[in-house]
């Protein structure tokens, strides 16, 4: 990426150079045309002539700035190609992070715990990360989660019918991560 943007700033750098070459160009030009019109005394004799040749200059001036434009909007379309794959390519490595985090973080510890036994510590990393829950499974992880801080009483079935439910989200939803992880490393 970096040698993208490398290769990006020296031709913008060029083009730069290139019309600041063409503005010095332009004044040479027109600086030449005025000091032979004096030597020759055209612009006395013959004004038609100094007209026509400054007009002249002018057509190739238009045409030398006309080039000069058509290759920066030319090099513009390439780098917003190139801008627009690099956040592509950005954006779909941090649904990857994004995704792998919520798994390792929430979905595989929380899946341990309620296969298991549990401590604390384990529950505040779950209580911790559980904005990463989806959906699905927010409603049910909030009731988790208030029943083991003893905020909500819950009957031994009730409490294993919850964990029945939690598990299956998590089946679920580790299911539907997974998918998504190989279409995007597909991509």
């Amino acid at each position: 990426m970096k040698e993208r943007s490398n290769k990006f700033f020296k031709n913008l750098l060029e083009q730069i150079l290139r019309i600041i070459l063409v503005i010095i160009t332009t004044f040479v030009l027109f600086f030449m045309v005025f000091q032979i019109s004096n030597i020759l005394n055209i612009s006395k004799y013959n004004p038609e002539i100094l007209n026509a040749s400054i007009a002249m200059l002018l057509v190739i001036v238009t045409i030398l700035y006309a080039y000069a434009t058509w290759e920066i909007v030319d090099e513009s379309k390439k780098t917003r190609k190139i801008t627009t794959q690099v956040l592509n390519e950005t954006k779909k490595d941090r649904k990857v992070v994004f995704i792998e985090k919520t798994l390792e973080e929430l979905y595989y510890p929380l899946y341990e715990i309620l296969s298991g036994s549990h401590s604390n510590a384990e529950y505040n990393k779950i209580i911790r990360y559980s904005y990463l829950s989806t959906i699905n499974l927010e409603e049910s992880l909030k009731r988790h989660i208030k029943h083991v801080k003893g905020i909500e009483r819950l009957l031994p079935e009730d409490t294993e019918e919850l964990n029945n439910e939690i598990k299956f989200i998590i089946e679920k939803d580790i299911e539907n991560f997974k998918k998504e992880l190989d279409d995007l490393l597909k991509s």
